[in-house]
């Protein structure tokens, strides 16, 4: 009996969508909402390596002989890190997502995101900003990244700006920032 295994071939993009994209659909922070891939160790071959990628695409989260492969989902990269930003005003945000406000793309879907300040270094010391308690408490909440799942959702009005999400959380409602979900990494 042979084995068959159902590879995908690329399709061409559909009018609208951004060649640039390195995704095709994000990936979600809630556990419950993706199906779990737990693969045992083994060889990379043409027939492995092709299963692992279909897994992949799926959006499975996936452990591979008991380790998590894609641990970076609704985790904020910048909090874990201790890092802050800082604007050439002196504005600080959290992270770089929030220091100007821009516009990119989920999915197909234009997605606008504003600035988010904690202070100016021109008005506060930096040390001031870090150990104020809003800054301290929005530190706990994306440590926690309790979020609504707008990468993974995208569906709602709400995914359409950072102002507010469907959790009650607003600016910055994080759940639609592609560095939190591992869509995006500097460096």
């Amino acid at each position: 009996m042979q084995n068959k295994l159902s590879i995908k071939i690329p399709r061409p993009l559909a009018a609208g969508r951004f060649i640039e994209a390195l995704y095709d659909q994000g990936a979600s922070s809630f556990p419950a909402l993706v199906p779990r891939a737990s693969m045992p160790r083994f060889d990379l071959k043409t027939l492995t390596k092709a299963v692992l990628a279909e897994v992949l695409d799926r959006k499975y989260q996936v452990t591979l002989a008991g380790g998590e492969m894609n641990t970076n989902i609704g985790i904020c990269p910048f909090i874990h890190k201790g890092s802050v930003s800082i604007r050439w005003d002196g504005e600080v945000s959290p992270c770089l997502a929030l220091l100007h406000p821009h516009v990119y793309y989920l999915d197909d879907r234009q997605r606008r995101s504003y600035a988010y300040s904690v202070g100016n270094i021109n008005q506060r010391r930096l040390m001031e900003l870090w150990n104020d308690p809003e800054y301290i408490a929005l530190r706990e909440r994306l440590l926690y990244f309790d979020f609504s799942p707008c990468t993974f959702c995208n569906r709602c009005e709400l995914a359409n700006e950072n102002l507010e999400d469907c959790f009650g959380n607003i600016l910055p409602a994080c759940g639609g920032c592609l560095w939190a979900q591992g869509l995006i990494q500097c460096p």
